[in-house]
């Protein structure tokens, strides 16, 4: 009995791919997978999407903080829901790449919406502190298991 047949039966396990070079071919293979569409300009388009939309929460935010007295002709309840609404439209990129660009894309705009909001979120004190984070992390949580679902989807379509 040779070597192959004892494999086959399940004897010896069987190489991941066949034809790789080890640890390093696999490692690309499953790096690609994860490998955000940079080349792709409508990527480009939602990055740039989540620029704006952190540009306009830090400008509502400096107006609440430095001119609120003087300029701002609403009370502080509307000002913050004002704060409220930028890091929840950031919900739009990040479904929005996930749809349309899978897991990787999702992760990727999730990542670059952090990023960008971690200075409102050091800002912030007590509760606004909290609430900020929170939402970062409901952001990211979204991009993760809808992109992840996406993901799943386009596979299913793929191989059938």
């Amino acid at each position: 009995m040779s070597l192959d047949d004892k494999a086959e039966r399940g004897a010896y396990p069987k190489p991941l791919l066949a034809g790789s070079q080890g640890f390093v071919g696999r490692a690309k293979s499953r790096w690609h997978l994860y490998r955000p569409p940079v080349r792709n300009w409508h990527f480009w388009v939602v990055q740039g999407l989540v620029l704006f939309i952190a540009g306009v929460h830090s400008t509502l935010e400096f107006f609440q903080e430095v001119w609120y007295p003087a300029y701002l002709p609403f009370d502080p309840l509307h000002s913050y829901l004002l704060s409220f609404i930028p890091v929840t439209l950031l919900f739009i990129p990040v479904v929005y790449a996930a749809l349309n660009f899978g897991f990787a894309a999702a992760v990727a705009t999730a990542v670059w919406c952090t990023i960008l909001t971690i200075p409102n979120v050091i800002m912030h004190q007590g509760v606004e502190r909290v609430r900020e984070a929170g939402q970062l992390g409901i952001v990211d949580a979204t991009a993760f298991f809808v992109g992840q679902r996406v993901e799943q989807e386009m596979y299913a379509r793929r191989t059938a």
